[in-house]
């Protein structure tokens, strides 16, 4: 999807659009870069919940699989550039420097075509008509929008390409697909018990959908064997919790045949 925005972002400025959305397509892209450092690069749990790891995530992302060979600057510097120089302000002071800053960046752009546009898309080595993804002015380093956007493509094929990373990807995106049954359970059980805890006299069609909803979920949890000790013991808790609501509904016939 963020992809598909880019594309159109990368066809401006047009005569009836006279904005080029520079500022717009280096933050799109800039997205799509903190996104995968996190959701397919060292991938897991733990990278997800923690903050604090983030920029080391996407410098590390890029330094690792940006296409930097025949880059006119070297890749810790380019890294340097992309990260502090260009992404941390534009995500976070509208693009203004700090007083004093090392490095002040440029972003260029011109309007492709469709066609220019699928061309670096699949391209692995960088189009002759492209100039590097960072050049050094007098006065600042200029970033162009279409060459990151080629250069991106081509991290994500690496990333993706490497079995390492790809297995352990995997294994987090079942972690957290765990994790949202897990919520989704907790929170049906929690509204199971609050209406439960006044003493109704029958069990409507919301709640008895509720309580096979719940069955459905755990009976899933229980047959998975990559869940973390953490989510086993949430789902025994809950199994534990269900089996209570069960009883209490039994024992107040609300609900027939259980």
């Amino acid at each position: 999807m963020q992809f598909a925005d880019l594309r159109c972002l990368l066809q401006l400025p047009k005569s009836d659009l006279n904005a080029g959305c520079n500022f717009a397509a280096a933050a799109v892209l800039f997205n799509i870069i903190a996104g995968f450092s996190v959701c397919f690069y060292n991938a897991s749990l733990q990278g997800l919940k923690s903050r604090k790891e983030r920029g080391g995530r996407f410098k590390g992302l890029l330094r690792k699989y940006y296409p930097w060979a025949n880059e006119p600057v070297g890749k810790d510097t380019g890294v340097k550039v992309l990260y502090e120089a260009a992404r941390n302000p534009l995500a976070h002071s509208l693009g203004v420097y700090e007083p004093g800053a090392e490095w002040r960046v440029m972003l260029g752009k011109d309007a492709l075509t469709a066609s220019q546009i699928e061309t670096m898309e699949n391209s692995k080595s960088r189009p002759v008509w492209l100039p590097p993804t960072i050049s050094k002015t007098e006065l600042a380093f200029q970033i162009y929008i279409p060459t990151l956007y080629w250069g991106v493509h081509c991290l994500v094929r690496r990333l993706l390409n490497e079995t390492k990373q790809a297995e352990s990807a995997e294994k987090f995106h079942m972690e957290l697909s765990i994790e949202y049954d897990l919520i989704a359970v907790e929170s049906k059980v929690s509204q199971l018990q609050t209406f439960l805890n006044g003493s109704p006299s029958k069990l409507g069609p919301e709640y008895a959908e509720k309580v096979n909803e719940i069955n459905v979920i755990l009976d899933k949890l229980v047959t998975l064997r990559n869940m973390t000790q953490e989510q086993n013991e949430k789902v025994t808790c809950l199994q534990r919790s269900y089996q209570r609501i069960r009883d209490q509904i039994a024992k107040a016939k609300l609900f027939p045949g259980m």
